[in-house]
């Protein structure tokens, strides 16, 4: 969809198709490119970057964010550390609908972490995840959309329930707007951890580990547990020549948050987060490391080299 746009345009696409981080640094200042379409993983990335200074970025103007939620903290930090940048455009999108929501209507301006309104055509409301009854402004629940470019069903009516009576679609997402019509999406609801019956959302922690300094990466799932329901543990790693512990960071998530919202699973320190498409974070398989975990004569060293640390439950 945005290489089509690119194209309608004229524009000239670079493609980082070696990846990582200084191959990207070099093609924008050999480039000069103006616009970059960067998952929020990436965008971390730069912001934790120990080279990005040595690169001429001042051609960027704009970054593109998709593929998950981005934090408002990480819209606010790499515009610091890219001063040219002029604004981080969040889209919030889908396969089955299209572009959902964008900026460029907002008549108030852009917000950090927010995806914009709905574009031209969508309806958009929010339901309580239980009741499934509409909700007013800043209450989070199940983001459900009706436009012009929804599909009709999915391919041999796989899961004949993805719309509710009215035709909305089911998105999955927990999300809220605000008093301005301003939409925000916070996590999907099959990552929501069920601790002691409260659903949390892993994106949370997420963002409090983030800003540590010495966390690079950070990914949090549910444990589960025969009496909380799913324990949440962090996945971390670290800064390059950083140090941090388990009881640091444990800590410094638990002063920022009610006694609700717990790291009680700990932290486990490994060497790279596992990734699936789009950049998303492979949450499945770091889920199955947490079983793996209990199984006897469990092996804490991944095929990969990667290696499990800090493994305890702190409840």
């Amino acid at each position: 969809m945005y290489a089509l746009a690119c194209l309608r345009v004229a524009a000239t696409i670079v493609y980082n198709t070696s990846g990582g981080e200084k191959a990207m640094l070099e093609a924008v200042q050999k480039y000069k490119l103006k616009i970059l379409q960067l998952a929020p993983m990436i965008i971390t990335e730069l912001i934790k970057s120990a080279i990005l200074d040595d690169y001429d970025l001042s051609s960027v103007e704009y970054v593109i964010s998709s593929s998950t939620y981005i934090r408002e903290e990480a819209v606010n930090d790499i515009k610091l550390r890219i001063p040219s940048l002029k604004s981080v455009l969040q889209l919030y999108g889908m396969s089955e609908g299209g572009s959902i929501c964008n900026e460029l209507l907002c008549t108030k301006g852009s917000k950090p972490g927010s995806s914009g309104v709905p574009g031209y055509g969508f309806v958009i409301k929010v339901v309580d995840l239980e009741t499934r009854q509409p909700l007013g402004p800043n209450q989070r629940g199940e983001i459900c959309i009706k436009g012009p470019s929804l599909m009709k069903a999915y391919l041999n009516n796989q899961n004949p329930d993805c719309k509710d009576e009215d035709g909305f679609l089911k998105s999955g997402d927990v999300g809220y707007y605000d008093e301005d019509g301003y939409y925000y999406v916070v996590n999907r609801i099959k990552e929501l951890i069920k601790y002691n019956d409260i659903s949390i959302p892993p994106a949370e922690f997420e963002a409090l580990l983030l800003q540590h300094p010495s966390v690079r990466e950070a990914g949090v799932v549910g444990k589960p547990h025969h009496k909380h329901g799913e324990l949440p543990v962090a996945f971390v790693v670290l800064q390059p020549g950083c140090q941090a512990s388990e009881d640091e960071l444990v800590q410094h998530v638990e002063s920022r948050v009610t006694f609700r919202m717990r790291l009680a699973g700990g932290v486990r320190f490994i060497d790279r987060l596992p990734r699936g498409a789009g950049d998303k974070l492979d949450r499945r398989d770091l889920v199955q490391r947490l079983i793996d975990e209990d199984k006897p004569n469990g092996n804490m060293d991944k095929p990969n080299g990667t290696v499990l640390n800090g493994v305890r439950d702190r409840m």
